[in-house]
C-alpha cells in the first residue's frame, strides 16, 4: 500500500498574475516548474505548513487568503495529496532559496513552463475562478 503524503503549496498573485519556481537538475522533478510549498510536518496545520514552506524556499511571510481544492496524484512509491493556498505576500523580497528560477504566470496568455502534472490542475482551478 502506497503512502499519502500531504503537501501545501502557495498559489501567491500579485498584480494579476502567479508565482511559479522552477527545480534544479537534481530534484525528482528536475527542471519542471510548479507553485512552492512542500510536505506537512507532524503537528502541523496546513497553513502553518505553507506558511513555513514559503519562508523557507522564499524568504517571504504571506496572508492565506483562500484554501483552494486538494489534487490528488497518485506516483511510483506515493499518493500525494497537494493542497493549494491562494495567498499575496505580506513581507520580504522573494530569494531562491531552493530553486533555480522563477516567474510570474499571466492566465490570459499561453502558458509555455513545464509543470508539474498536479500544478496544471491548479491552474484549471484558477481560471475557473476568474
Amino acid at each position: 500500500m502506497k503512502k499519502l503524503l500531504r503537501v501545501t503549496c502557495g498559489v501567491i498573485s500579485q498584480d494579476g498574475k502567479f508565482l511559479i519556481v522552477q527545480h534544479g537538475h537534481a530534484s525528482k522533478n528536475a527542471l519542471k516548474w510548479e507553485f512552492p510549498g512542500g510536505k506537512i510536518e507532524y503537528g502541523e496545520t496546513e497553513e502553518q505548513c505553507i506558511e513555513r514552506e514559503l519562508k523557507e524556499e522564499l524568504n517571504i511571510q504571506i496572508k492565506v487568503l483562500k484554501r483552494m481544492n486538494p489534487v490528488v496524484c497518485e506516483e511510483a512509491e506515493y499518493i500525494i495529496e497537494l493542497i493549494p493556498f491562494h495567498c499575496c505576500i505580506i513581507s520580504g523580497k522573494i530569494t531562491l532559496l531552493e530553486h533555480i528560477k522563477m516567474a510570474w504566470i499571466d492566465l490570459q496568455k499561453p502558458i509555455k513552463y513545464m509543470l508539474c502534472d498536479a500544478d496544471f490542475i491548479i491552474l484549471d482551478q484558477l481560471k475557473n475562478l476568474q
